[in-house]
């Protein structure tokens, strides 16, 4: 159900297994959600994730949202080389979706 007052709508994100309610405004750009989900977690890591930081080998991670699709993990892409830029409504995210979280290891 959306919220009136801001837009925001309720996903449903999973992460090694654990799926979590998640509220997001849709026309966010996907760095601003993304930096909301690592906020959640770290309120409550036992609640929801721990995310690291760093992998094993000491490269940094960041994480990217994608969607299941007919079975397979989808991550949402660049459109234009602007995924950050790109919002959920713009991969068609709506209402009671199930989103997936993946790790992307960034080298250096």
């Amino acid at each position: 159900m959306k919220n009136q007052e801001d837009g925001r709508i309720k996903l449903y994100i999973t992460y090694k297994a654990k799926t979590v309610a998640f509220s997001a405004n849709p026309k966010n750009n996907m760095k601003v959600t993304i930096d909301n989900i690592i906020k959640l977690a770290k309120t409550d890591p036992q609640k929801y994730w721990i995310l690291p930081e760093m992998n094993n080998g000491g490269q940094r991670i960041t994480y990217r949202l994608g969607k299941l699709d007919k079975g397979m993990k989808k991550i949402f892409q660049n459109m234009n080389n602007q995924r950050e830029e790109q919002c959920l409504e713009d991969y068609g995210v709506k209402e009671g979706d199930n989103l997936i979280l993946a790790q992307k290891v960034i080298a250096g």
